[in-house]
């Protein structure tokens, strides 16, 4: 199994693979040159190919658990084409926000009021809810995250699985 972690970058609600947007060429290429390498080993089959969506939280937590879905479906949808391979070999998957590695984030930060923050984060239930304190009480912070922490939140995880056929004797 090989797994990695694409950081696509989209238009803000978008879900469209454009290679010709931030990074994306150079993050499609690694997922891309990943089946190539199995694909061109004449022992090797891919048995399954695993997507996992995430979001940042700006809009609504429920609109952006369907938009994370709907960026791995575009993922899998690509590759499907691009390689050639059946759609029952993926799964897709939207998970929306990823409020646990924010959470990291800030805990592992310097900021002088991180523990104010931390219990924002880890206090409130609903997440539009969290978001929204977040941004009203704490501005230049939020406005940090949105800018730096956020674009590393919308990305897709990747497994590939295959087998390597045995070659038996005679």
């Amino acid at each position: 199994m090989k797994e990695g972690t694409a950081y696509l970058d989209y238009v803000q609600g978008g879900s469209g693979i454009d290679y010709d947007f931030g990074d994306n060429a150079r993050e499609l290429r690694k997922i891309h040159e990943l089946i190539e390498s199995i694909q061109q080993n004449p022992y090797a089959r891919i048995t399954g190919i695993s997507l996992v969506g995430y979001a940042s939280p700006e809009g609504y937590a429920t609109d952006n658990i369907l938009l994370s879905a709907d960026r791995a479906l575009a993922l899998r949808d690509h590759l499907k084409i691009v390689h050639t391979l059946p759609e029952t070999l993926f799964t897709a998957d939207g998970r929306g926000e990823d409020w646990l590695s924010i959470d990291r984030l800030v805990a592992a930060s310097d900021n002088i009021k991180k523990y104010m923050i931390l219990e924002i984060i880890r206090g409130m239930r609903d997440a539009d809810e969290r978001e929204m304190r977040l941004r009203d009480e704490w501005p230049d912070f939020y406005e940090q995250l949105r800018r730096e922490t956020y674009p590393r939140l919308r990305r897709i995880e990747y497994k590939i699985t295959f087998v390597i056929l045995e070659l038996t004797g005679y």
